[in-house]
């Protein structure tokens, strides 16, 4: 009966927490710039999804903690306006996000750079271990509070699977899920602070 009580003590506690960080996340906006792939890989079917995945990770894992995305269209147009070129890298500045962040009337800006990818394979009598490493570049600024949760902090994510006589799975594969690792690797402090409740994945604007 105490055992009882206490896993309920324990999930009520942690509903609350859920709760709570829905209600604290509720009406703050988020800009998530488009990742830019600068790792020199020349495979650009590879680029493409690796800058997908980071994206989906990150929409997902910001609206399902109950931010406001603000649309691509919308972070499009404000580039153009203020002539950013985020393949400069010269424009990878706190600077110039904040100047973003501003323009769209967010709360909070993301910017993540791919700089590494690789993949390597081990080999046993029987099977094959695929590995593969992204490391990506991100920026996270709490733009309200003027707040730098980080700056140009590169974090290396890593991916692996087995595979029998070589035949399953593809390296390509480890590396476009180290993208989502590294970013969730980089971004796992920030989020502990939004326990998740339910699922919200819708964009808004103010």
């Amino acid at each position: 009966m105490k055992l009882t009580r206490s896993i309920i003590i324990i999930f009520t506690t942690l509903a609350f927490c859920a709760a709570f960080a829905q209600e604290a996340t509720k009406g703050l906006r988020v800009a998530i710039l488009p990742i830019q792939h600068m790792s020199g890989e020349k495979w650009e079917e590879l680029r493409n999804n690796q800058v997908a995945k980071g994206e989906a990770h990150l929409n997902e894992e910001f609206g399902k903690r109950g931010f406001t995305l603000i649309e691509p269209s919308a972070i499009a147009s404000a580039l153009d306006e203020l002539k950013i070129d985020l393949t400069d890298e010269e424009q990878h500045r706190r600077a110039v996000l904040t100047d973003i962040a501003k323009k769209l009337d967010a709360d909070f800006i993301y910017f993540g750079v791919i700089t590494q990818t690789s993949q390597s394979m081990t080999n046993n009598l029987f099977s094959q271990k695929r590995r593969g490493k992204t490391t990506v570049k991100m920026w996270l600024l709490d733009v309200k509070n003027g707040e730098i949760i980080l700056s140009a902090k590169s974090v290396e994510g890593e991916s692996s699977a087995g595979t029998l006589h070589g035949l399953l799975g593809k390296g390509s594969d480890r590396q476009i899920q180290a993208t989502a690792n590294a970013i969730g690797e980089g971004l796992k402090d920030f989020f502990a602070k939004y326990p998740v409740k339910g699922a919200s994945d819708v964009y808004g604007n103010r």
